[in-house]
């Protein structure tokens, strides 16, 4: 009988259940049976295993399919004439032994099911149970009952050409020695394939040869994954032993740490390491001062990681002065420290400003001078009042925060976070702030708008941008000295009226932003609340906290000409495909406009084709 697993799903009826012979039937149907069936299912359908040839000439011959190396794969024995494989079950290395002496070889042991390739056919052996005297596999205790045994539990094999001790323990390069090294994680070393030869290493270090350590051959619970790699030392020499260079990164003077260690260059992990460290390390390069670098700035190394829990007082002139440890086998290349090296630690221009220019004139990224270098603010906490100070400090009467998606992203420093000031101070470096900025990236960077101008001579006057029509576009609002868009939050039909009566008109209305076209620069005006008595637009309730707007909420308005009601509702036919046929215009406000055909039905037609003069 073959297990359900073996074979495929049959369909229509199901006719035997319960089939039991006593073998000396000539028919199945002869054995007793039942068809009652109703509980069967196609996936509980039999299958059998038919032999060609019970011939015992060659019964029990072994073979080994090839794995991942030479004399190592699945074990296969031929019996009833066919070949099939080893069921795993209690199969040892004693076992594996018996049959690799079979073979030929002096000796073998057993290898994982994860090392093999699963075999297919018949599984013939299970619960191989041999003593080590037995010149044949089939000469050992097994039985041959496999139902409960899938072909991923193949047993395989790695078999021995040669048992002699003349080269035993010899390392596969022996074209240089090196003086020392240390191991490597397995994340940084590409598994291995065939055997794995040693496990539980333990060397008290006098050893000359690693055989010479403490260690077991028991390897079956190890996978290549688990594969030991190891760094050694070309030269011990401490000539120039600790020296460091910066790998270029996003700015200059800026990047990924490394040192030379052991004759080679390597990074160091960022664990514990901090400003301080910084700062011998780029002292002892030459520079002022420095700072740290977050991760996502800089290129990630490869090669060595040769420092970790680097602690250094400050005092220290070498960063290998600095207390820290080698032992670095939990440190990933994403995790190597980056530096920031200050070439001037004068204070002569520290705390310079400057604007950037963005999408509006006196409005842009905000900029400082600081540690000699000029570097963005992070917008932690960043608000108009550190806005105002900024503005005042560059020269400009005012001006406020700017959101970050209207201005451009810098790289290189980010000096400057959780800006706070009270408004009375003349320079930003003289608000509360620190720079520690690891939690910063560039697309966090501020930006002001500062304002040239607080006339009132024309604060307050609007214009209409040309849109799809007449007299209808979008609203823009004249305002600390420059011209800027309206927020559309909460603007409606009343605040168009006051709009459009300041500009002259009888009335208007709002328009969908769908129908005028994005502005550019400042928006000045949200949250606009008239209650319709207004003679101007800025006497109506607003704020100017636009940092949440964007130029496709810029409101646009629809301003009437006329509001007299001489010819109101003038139907007209714009000419179509046929006489008497065409777009239904009507005069409303003063002005010639379309009709909207959501619910218009052909009752509505017949009422404009009879005011038409139709019948």
């Amino acid at each position: 009988m073959q297990p359900a697993n073996l074979i495929s799903n049959g369909r229509g009826a199901i006719w035997l259940n319960d089939v039991n012979c006593t073998g000396l039937e000539g028919r199945l149907l002869d054995c007793i049976f039942n068809n009652f069936t109703l509980q069967c299912n196609h996936y509980d359908d039999v299958g059998i295993h038919c032999f060609l040839n019970c011939s015992t000439e060659d019964e029990g011959n072994l073979r080994i399919v090839p794995g991942y190396a030479e004399h190592h794969g699945r074990l296969e024995i031929k019996y009833r004439g066919e070949s099939g494989t080893v069921c795993d079950n209690h199969f040892r290395n004693i076992d594996a032994e018996v049959a690799c002496k079979q073979l030929g070889y002096c000796s073998g042991i057993m290898q994982p099911a994860n090392l093999i390739s699963d075999g297919r056919f018949a599984i013939w052996l299970n619960y191989v149970n041999c003593n080590g005297s037995e010149g044949r596999l089939l000469d050992c205790n097994f039985n041959s009952v496999t139902l409960q045994c899938d072909h991923r539990d193949d047993v395989g094999v790695n078999c021995f050409i040669n048992c002699s001790t003349e080269d035993e323990g010899m390392k596969i390069d022996e074209t240089f020695e090196a003086l020392s090294g240390i191991m490597q994680p397995a994340k940084l070393i590409q598994n291995g394939y065939g055997a794995v030869w040693l496990n539980d290493v333990n060397c008290s270090g006098s050893e000359s040869k690693l055989l010479d350590c403490n260690f077991n051959n028991v390897t079956l619970q190890c996978d290549h994954r688990d594969d030991v790699g190891i760094h050694c030392f070309l030269n011990c020499s401490t000539e120039d032993e600790g020296d460091l260079r910066i790998t270029s990164g996003y700015a200059q003077h800026q990047g990924r740490l490394e040192i030379k260690y052991r004759g080679e260059w390597g990074t160091v992990c960022d664990n514990n390491f901090g400003n301080v460290d910084v700062e011998v390390a780029c002292r002892q390069l030459g520079y002022c001062s420095g700072i740290m670098q977050p991760r996502q700035l800089i290129n990630h190394g490869y090669g060595a990681i040769w420092l970790n829990d680097v602690n250094c007082s400050g005092s220290e002139s070498k960063l290998l002065d600095c207390d820290f440890n080698n032992v670095t086998l939990q440190c990933d290349h994403w995790y190597d420290i980056g530096v920031h090296c200050f070439l001037n630690c004068s204070t002569e221009d520290e705390g310079d400003l400057r604007i950037r220019p963005g999408y509006a004139k006196d409005q842009g990224r905000l900029e400082i001078k600081y540690r000699g270098e000029w570097g963005t603010v992070c917008q932690n906490h960043f608000g108009n009042v550190d806005a105002e100070v900024a503005c005042r400090q560059l020269g400009y009467c005012s001006g406020i925060m700017q959101p970050r998606q209207l201005i451009n992203h810098e790289y290189g420093a980010i000096w400057l976070n959780d800006v706070n000031c009270s408004g009375s101070e003349s320079k930003l470096l003289d608000c509360n702030f620190n720079n520690v900025t690891l939690q910063c990236y560039h697309w966090d960077d501020i930006g002001v708008h500062c304002f040239l101008n607080y006339s009132t001579e024309d604060e307050g006057d609007l214009r209409i941008r040309p849109g799809y029509a007449k007299n209808q576009g979008r609203l823009e609002i004249k305002y600390r000295g420059e011209w800027g868009t309206v927020c559309h939050n909460h603007f409606g039909n009343v605040d168009a009226e006051v709009a459009c009566r300041q500009l002259g008109y009888c009335s208007g209305i709002m328009q969908p932003a769908k129908l005028i076209q994005n502005g550019h620069g400042a928006v000045w005006l949200n949250d606009v609340n008239c209650s319709g008595s207004e003679s101007k637009l800025l006497d109506c309730k607003f704020n100017n906290v636009t940092l949440q707007c964007y130029h496709w909420d810029d409101v646009g308005v629809h301003c009437f000409l006329n509001c007299s009601t001489e010819d109101e509702g003038i139907l007209r036919i714009t000419a179509g495909y046929a006489k008497h046929q065409g777009r239904l215009e009507i005069h409303y406000r003063g002005e010639w406009g379309t009709v909207c055909e959501n619910h218009f039905g052909n009752v509505d037609a017949e009422v404009a084709c009879k005011q038409l003069g139709y019948w």
